[in-house]
């Protein structure tokens, strides 16, 4: 399996579009919609660029799988595994005509991550964090930093709270179209966490999409 990072020039959101409409064709129409322009929202091309060419993913949170279907189509990703809280997502991944074999999204119904991901070269976990209870985002973090081996790779993802303007949005947002209340953290509090238990921060890079300023950080468990 390869380890090293990617060669090729940084992805564009442009080229995820085609993907992933192929991936959602089939599924119903508000996931179709969702899945269909996930590339303008969030930070999906900076998390690929950080998934070296070959490598085993776990992701927490996946949804449908939009991301790890990316990973195999764009990474040759060797396996593409990852849980949701969803049963309404996971199902509409099931819809999926042409899912490589390489792909397994699973419901699940414990809050936290995997106590076993040793199978597993790089974990990612992409704008979840912002929807986790407040009370155990510092344990959820915590608990999966603590759940994968030395050597592997955590990328994290999620709406920075030190924007203000970005802040207000997200909350707006997802109390508008979810119903629900969420709390984005600064990017400095997860690198703090992360430290604290046991990994190496490699990066931290910044975009914006739509109205959302998103971080992402890479790290390995040392």
């Amino acid at each position: 399996m390869k380890t090293e990072p990617s060669k090729n020039s940084p992805l564009r959101r442009s080229q995820l579009s085609p993907l992933l409409r192929e991936y959602s064709r089939s599924m119903p129409l508000m996931y179709r919609t969702k899945v269909a322009n996930r590339d303008i929202i969030g930070a999906f091309h900076l998390v690929l660029d950080c998934i070296p060419q070959g490598a085993r993913l776990f992701d927490v949170g996946c949804g449908t799988g939009a991301l790890l279907y990316l990973a195999i189509k764009l990474k040759q990703a060797t396996l593409a595994h990852g849980y949701d809280l969803s049963r309404e997502a996971v199902a509409a991944s099931e819809t999926v005509s042409t899912t490589p074999p390489e792909l397994r999204v699973t419901h699940s119904t414990e809050v936290f991550p995997p106590q076993d991901l040793t199978n597993y070269d790089v974990v990612t976990m992409v704008d979840v964090l912002h929807h986790v209870a407040s009370p155990i985002q510092d344990t959820f973090v915590s608990k999966l930093a603590n759940a994968i081996s030395p050597g592997t790779l955590l990328i994290l993802a999620d709406i920075e709270g030190t924007n203000l303007f970005s802040n207000i949005t997200a909350r707006l947002h997802d109390l508008a179209v979810n119903k629900q209340r969420v709390r984005p953290r600064k990017s400095t509090d997860i690198t703090t966490i992360l430290t604290n238990n046991g990994m190496q921060i490699t990066s931290i890079t910044w975009c914006w999409s739509v109205v959302f300023k998103s971080f992402v950080i890479t790290a390995k468990k040392i």
